[in-house]
C-alpha cells in the first residue's frame, strides 16, 4: 500500500493523480545514459501523484525568457531498502533531469524517504528543454516516527502554508522547506527562517558541504602520512576546517 504523502502536503483532491508510470516512459521518451538506465532499473515503481496548475490550484502560472512555471508535477519512486541509501538521489536526479516540469520528487523505501526540487531554466538552443540551474535534496525522514524536525519539515510542505503568489513562488516554499530540514539536521535546531534567511543559508550549506569533504580527505591524509612536519601542517589545517565549520554552524542557528 502507497504511503499517504497526502497526508503531509495536503493538496485540494482536484490536483491529485495518483496515476503509476511504467518505468517504459522514461525508456520510449528520453535518452537516457547507461548509469542512469541502471537507476531506473532499481526502481521498483513510479507514480505521478498529483499536478498543481493554475485551474486546479487557483495559482498562477508565471513565466519568462528564462523560466516557465506552467504546472508542479508531484512524483514518487520506490526503492528497495538495500537501494535506498545509494541511489536515493540519483533517482531523484533521474526525473528531474528529464521532466521538463518543475517537479517535487519524492523517493522512498518501505520505511523512510527523501524529498527533491530543482529550479529549471529554459534550454536557449532547444526550448522544449530544460536546463536544471539549481537542486536541493532533503535529509532522510523516516516513515515511522516524527520528530520536531520533520514536523516543521511537514508544516513547510503543506500547501495551506506555501506562497500561493504564484506557481514559483509555490515551488519555492517547497525548496525552503528543505533547506530548512537541511539547517535543522545541520545543527540540531529548528527555528523557522525567512525566505531571505533561507537564500543565505543555501550559500552557507553549500560552504559547510565543502569543508566536510575537505576534511574527510585530509583525515584520511594524515592516516597514510609518516613524516611529523607534514602530519604538523596537516592537523593545522583540519583543525582550521573544524573551526570554519564551528563558524558556519553557529550562523546557521541565528535567526
Amino acid at each position: 500500500m502507497s504511503f499517504p504523502f497526502n497526508d503531509i502536503l495536503k493538496l485540494p483532491s482536484r490536483c491529485l493523480l495518483s496515476k503509476r508510470l511504467p518505468k517504459t516512459f522514461f525508456q520510449r521518451n528520453f535518452e537516457l545514459t547507461a548509469s542512469e538506465k541502471k537507476v531506473l532499473n532499481a526502481v521498483v515503481s513510479v507514480e505521478w501523484l498529483a499536478s498543481i496548475k493554475p485551474n486546479n490550484s487557483n495559482i498562477a502560472a508565471v513565466a519568462d525568457a528564462t523560466t516557465t512555471f506552467e504546472e508542479i508535477q508531484v512524483i514518487s519512486c520506490l526503492l528497495l531498502a538495500s537501494d535506498f541509501e545509494k541511489l536515493a538521489g540519483d533517482t531523484a536526479m533521474l526525473v528531474q533531469k528529464n521532466i521538463p516540469y518543475h517537479v517535487l520528487v519524492i523517493v522512498e523505501s518501505d520505511s523512510e524517504f527523501v524529498v527533491s526540487t530543482a529550479e529549471k531554466r529554459i534550454n536557449q538552443n532547444d526550448s522544449s528543454r530544460r536546463t536544471i540551474a539549481s537542486s536541493q535534496l532533503s535529509p532522510t525522514v523516516s516513515k515511522l516516527y516524527r520528530t520536531e524536525a520533520s514536523e516543521v519539515f511537514f508544516t513547510g510542505l503543506s500547501f495551506t502554508t506555501l506562497d500561493k503568489t504564484n506557481l514559483h513562488t509555490s515551488y519555492e516554499s517547497y525548496t525552503y522547506a528543505i533547506l530548512q530540514l537541511q539547517v535543522a539536521n545541520a545543527t540540531g535546531t529548528t527555528a523557522q527562517r525567512s525566505r531571505t534567511r533561507s537564500a543565505e543559508d543555501m550559500e552557507l550549506l553549500q560552504t559547510l558541504e565543502m569543508l566536510e569533504v575537505e576534511l574527510l580527505r585530509l583525515g584520511n591524509q594524515i592516516k597514510k602520512e609518516t613524516q611529523l612536519n607534514k602530519k604538523v601542517s596537516l592537523n593545522i589545517e583540519i583543525q582550521m576546517r573544524r573551526d570554519a565549520i564551528s563558524d558556519i554552524k553557529k550562523q546557521l542557528t541565528e535567526t
